[in-house]
């Protein structure tokens, strides 16, 4: 009896082969929105790993290496020697996103991912100098991507799988225990939280069966994604719907290139003969021929690669997902009927621990739980500073994400300096707070010698039942000043007043 290959549909995968054009589109699209991406942080990046910045400055000069990487990003966008500047740009950004730190924030997991898988995906096919010149010969073809008219299939579906699957697979486990997404208010809660929004279209969040029927919508969307993307009768909607939360997103919240990024993304469901025709609308012709979709009949011994790549890239998501089969229940049967058996178990737990440390910082697999219920409960109140009584670009005068706050700054001031718990964490606030002004005040050029920075807070109310106007609310809530930043030289002191909401004492 012959044994039948579960994998089989990898094999299959990589012999049908289809035009190269449409890995091209986003090859341009996706490492030029990185590069967008790695000059905000370089425009910030004092802020980012300076331990305070301009004062005491990060031991590396970080500017360099992001120039560097910015470099080697739009070498990638012109398709220069794409399976040299594939490598380099995975080292650059396992090197630059492991060092962000409190910075970090979900996009840049999936920009190491497709970094990583990338590396095995003949980037420069099309579009690109590489194809254009025909650098692909001889030496030159360890580092130039030869010109290929047909690539396989499996190339776009294994960056859709990981760059969408896996976090759409892993934020659902999120959402499911998160009664905001489960009552369908998982986009409402987020777009009527001033910090976290940056447009004021209350007119929709007061529709409340329309923006309940998206937020249900959102949820069986990413619930179902695994399922349908690679059906070619359901690619066009997929699309379609993943399009429009996206770009919904980027209207809603300070993530352009998280939003962008996903965007990118998805072009590769779009039918490659779209790039065909709008091809010959551009230049009057067409330069290819051949039918769209071939299929290869001769095995390919690279096909094994892809199987090994491809379980191993599961396996790693299933366990930096799950905690099975080392549950806590499990865990804790197992040391109560078999005591003997606890230095195993835990050798078993530890290596699961480095698995998932790993996969995490050298390929961006990591759990998704964005936007959930542990956000938002509790987060009643945002700080920040104002100086002579203007406020620092954080926040506006409405309490929405300033000039400052996009990407990792977002992330950071929003849900690390600020936060749910923030009056349990004085410290992370002071530290935070100490960081943005030392950073403003360079950039205004003022001398911080005996300056004073206003501590001012607002009240943000947080509701798990849809409300008409609670955004409007929450924007309509006035800034109260509650303590002082005092500088003295390169060091400071943060005094908030004991009633935190109103008066000095």
């Amino acid at each position: 009896m012959v044994r039948r290959d579960p994998l089989a549909f990898v094999e299959k995968l990589y012999l049908k082969k289809i035009s190269a054009k449409g890995l091209a589109v986003f090859r341009i699209l996706f490492f030029f929105n990185l590069f967008l991406e790695v000059y905000w942080i370089y425009g910030k990046h004092e802020l980012y790993f300076d331990p305070i910045p301009f004062l005491i400055p990060a031991e590396v000069n970080m500017g360099l290496w992001l120039i560097l990487w910015m470099g080697v990003l739009m070498c990638l966008v012109l398709g220069v020697a794409t399976r040299l500047f594939s490598v380099l740009n995975y080292l650059f950004a396992v090197y630059v996103f492991n060092k962000v730190g409190l910075f970090e924030y979900h996009m840049d997991h999936i920009y190491l991912m497709i970094s990583f898988v990338t590396i095995f995906t003949p980037l420069g096919a099309h579009y690109s100098v590489d194809a254009s010149y025909n650098l692909g010969r001889g030496f030159r073809k360890l580092v130039c991507q030869p010109q290929l008219s047909k690539v396989a299939v499996l190339h776009y579906f294994l960056i859709v799988l990981v760059g969408i699957g896996f976090v759409y697979v892993d934020s659902i486990i999120f959402k499911v225990k998160s009664v905001s997404w489960t009552s369908g208010l998982g986009l409402w809660l987020p777009a009527s939280m001033p910090q976290a929004t940056i447009w004021n279209n209350q007119w929709l969040l007061n529709q409340q069966w329309i923006i309940v029927s998206m937020g249900y919508i959102t949820f069986l969307f990413e619930l179902l994604f695994l399922f349908f993307f690679f059906r070619k009768k359901y690619r066009l909607l997929v699309f379609s719907i993943g399009f429009l939360l996206h770009f919904g997103i980027f209207l809603q919240f300070p993530i352009p290139y998280f939003a962008f990024g996903f965007l990118a993304i998805y072009t590769l469901l779009l039918p490659v003969s779209l790039w065909e025709y709008m091809e010959k609308k551009v230049s009057g012709f067409g330069s290819e021929t051949a039918p769209s979709v071939q299929q290869q009949a001769t095995k390919d011994p690279r096909t094994n690669f892809y199987k090994m790549l491809l379980v191993s890239l599961v396996l790693l998501q299933f366990n930096s997902s799950f905690n099975f089969p080392l549950s806590e229940g499990i865990v804790s049967y197992i040391n109560k009927e078999m005591p003997n058996s606890k230095s195993r178990l835990d050798g078993f737990i530890h290596l699961k621990k480095d698995l998932r440390t790993f996969s995490k910082h050298a390929m961006g697999i990591t759990p998704h739980g964005v936007f959930v219920d542990n956000h938002f409960i509790g987060y009643n109140q945002i700080f920040t500073l104002s100086y002579k009584g203007a406020l620092l670009p954080m926040y506006t005068e409405d309490g929405m994400p300033g000039a400052y706050l996009k990407g990792g700054v977002w992330a950071n001031f929003n849900f690390r300096v600020n936060g749910p718990k923030v009056l349990q964490n004085i410290d992370d606030l002071e530290r935070g707070l100490v960081r943005y002004a030392a950073f403003w005040a360079h950039e205004q050029q003022l001398n911080l010698e005996g300056e004073s920075f206003t501590v001012v807070m607002k009240k943000t109310d947080v509701t798990f039942e849809w409300e008409k106007d609670w955004l409007q609310n929450n924007l309509e809530n006035e800034w109260k000043a509650v303590g002082e930043l005092q500088w003295d030289g390169s060091s400071s002191t943060l005094k908030l007043w004991k009633d935190t909401a109103i008066k000095k004492p």
